[in-house]
């Protein structure tokens, strides 16, 4: 796979973002159209479940390029913050969601990329399953939930995610304690979060 400079990617990927969404509705924060034709809006914090609070390594699959960056997480009732970093640790871009609205700073990444698609995503990872799979039967899309055994020494359990509509599987997340794998199949993407945490 060709590798170009986390800079440059992490804009690129960014970037797709901002050519997937529909028209602003009356709305503060524009919806999150899952497919081409059935849309979302982004979850209020207060829905999260757990708190977050990590260090995850991003990386990333667009278009047959890899990426590869540091994000700060943190999420809990109040909000989600993001914070993107390069390799050597240097602030890419802030971003910042309290419910109400959705602030996003940078000196790199494009503002018309729709950081709304960001937080969809992760919401779809880490929400309650009840929570999201409400929201997304409102816009008439299938949200399942698998346990899954691991065969790894440790025995540790993951979790399958799927987001479907009528047949067709538009994503699939995978998760467990210390990695988060999102496959969206109709845009074409593939990324992981990591973090270190024991």
């Amino acid at each position: 796979m060709k590798k170009i400079s986390v800079l440059v990617l992490a804009a690129a990927w960014l970037s797709f973002f901002s050519c997937v969404s529909g028209k602003t509705g009356t709305e503060s924060i524009s919806p999150v159209y899952v497919t081409n034709t059935k849309k979302v809006h982004i979850l209020s914090p207060e829905n999260c479940g757990k708190s977050i609070d990590d260090l995850v390594l991003f990386s990333g699959i667009f278009n047959g390029n890899e990426m590869q960056f540091p994000v700060l997480v943190e999420s809990n009732k109040s909000g989600i913050s993001m914070v993107m970093m390069n390799q050597v640790g240097l602030e890419m871009g802030n971003l910042f969601f309290d419910g109400k609205s959705l602030s996003f700073a940078s000196s790199v990444i494009p503002k018309k990329v729709k950081m709304e698609y960001i937080l969809a995503d992760f919401q779809f990872a880490s929400y309650p399953f009840d929570v999201v799979q409400r929201q997304l039967e409102k816009a008439g899309l299938s949200f399942t939930e698998e346990i899954l055994q691991s065969n790894d020494k440790n025995g540790e359990t993951k979790i399958l995610r799927k987001i479907v509509d009528g047949k067709k599987v538009i994503e699939e997340i995978l998760v467990d304690s210390k990695c988060t794998v999102i496959r969206n199949n109709l845009r074409g993407y593939e990324f992981t979060m990591e973090t270190n945490n024991e």
